[in-house]
């Protein structure tokens, strides 16, 4: 018996799953119970990317304001926003699973295969509007947020290698679902796989974090507006 299941992974805010595990002696033997999977282990993992929306038609106000809105990039009073970078992506991922009827009401379930999509949903430069193409302060600001971009596209490809790497093994080492029907079975089994996969993805993401706070210092600053004469 095979079962269909889908489950979208979000970049806003991490995803976990609470799992209570329990060591017992019958839990154990339930787990030995379930049977090995039929067919080979199928994945995989694509990324949709897009190229980089330029946006130059912001005031000093509006640019502010867009900034404001994220944690990451809140100006202080003395500070006034130049560009800005704003990204987004999600993981989401499909899955077939292996069902087994082990008893009245009691089934269990083993991944089997799984597609991996890494969808980037926004990737967009923001340049104040007065700094016209071609312009010093405009090619400044650019390099600046283009260290940005570079930075979320790494990022992107890392989580596609290392899914790569790791998600066969995942599944060949994932323990099964238990459930009273088929697909509460199913259901679980795809509750652990979604906590493996959010374990490959969350430090990748806290470093693209950590590097744009690199990029985004008072030297780094003081550096760009040093390439222009006026600002």
């Amino acid at each position: 018996m095979t079962n269909l299941s889908k489950l979208f992974l979000g970049t806003a805010s991490a995803v976990v799953f609470l799992l209570i595990l329990n060591s017992s002696a019958d839990a154990q033997k339930r787990r030995s119970t379930c049977p090995v999977l039929q067919k080979k282990i199928e994945f995989t993992v694509k990324t949709t990317s897009r190229p980089i929306d330029y946006d130059v038609s912001l005031n000093q106000q509006q640019l502010a304001r867009l900034a404001n809105r994220f944690k990451s990039s809140r100006l202080k009073s003395n500070e006034r926003a130049l560009g800005l970078t704003s990204s987004q992506h999600s993981v989401g991922f499909e899955m077939n699973s292996q069902v087994a009827r082990l008893g009245s009401n009691r089934y269990c379930a083993r991944i089997q295969s799984v597609d991996v999509e890494i969808l980037v949903k926004k990737l967009k430069v923001y340049i104040l509007g007065k700094y016209r193409r071609g312009t010093c302060q405009y090619k400044a600001v650019v390099d600046h947020e283009h260290e940005h971009v570079a930075t979320f596209q790494s990022g992107i490809e890392t989580l596609e290698q290392t899914f790569n790497d790791r998600i066969w093994r995942i599944i060949r080492n994932l323990q099964p679902g238990f459930g009273s029907t088929p697909k509460q079975a199913s259901q679980r089994a795809f509750k652990i796989l979604g906590a493996n996969l959010n374990r490959i993805k969350a430090p990748i993401e806290r470093r693209m974090n950590s590097r744009n706070r690199q990029i985004d210092t008072p030297l780094s600053y003081q550096m760009l507006t040093q390439q222009c004469s006026r600002w």
